[in-house]
């Protein structure tokens, strides 16, 4: 039998990409302490895969990046701001680079940090 767990990620509020493995849509976004939203999601059962996704929070009326999409909103207590979680559709995995020895710390479309794969694809960290 399958049992499911929902587990608690912190997101970083500093204006960057974070890598986090989630297997599907956020269930709930808080606020709970200064500098980080947490979100709440089902884990990730230890049979599957990694999913590795892009987040990044946002203050409203900040721009959103490239390729982003909303997933979720955490307000701070008392209501004094708002952010907002955006993850990141960037095809960084897909990225060429014509050097080989062209090694981009961060992905020049979305701005996530990269390394480079066992298998030679580019994926955030």
């Amino acid at each position: 039998m399958d049992t499911r767990v929902i587990d608690r990620f912190e997101i970083p509020i500093d204006d960057r990409p974070h890598l986090i493995d989630l297997i599907g849509s956020i269930l709930h976004a808080a606020c709970r302490r200064h500098g980080v939203v947490d979100v709440w999601a089902y884990a990730r059962p230890e049979r599957m895969e990694p999913m590795h996704r892009t987040f990044q929070v946002v203050g409203t009326g900040q721009s959103i990046p490239a390729g982003a999409s909303h997933v979720a909103t955490a307000i701070t207590p008392y209501g004094t701001l708002v952010w907002h979680i955006l993850e990141s559709h960037c095809p960084h995995s897909m990225l060429v680079f014509d050097d080989p020895e062209e090694r981009p710390e961060t992905c020049p479309l979305c701005g996530a940090r990269m390394t480079m794969s066992s298998s030679g694809r580019w994926i955030p960290v």
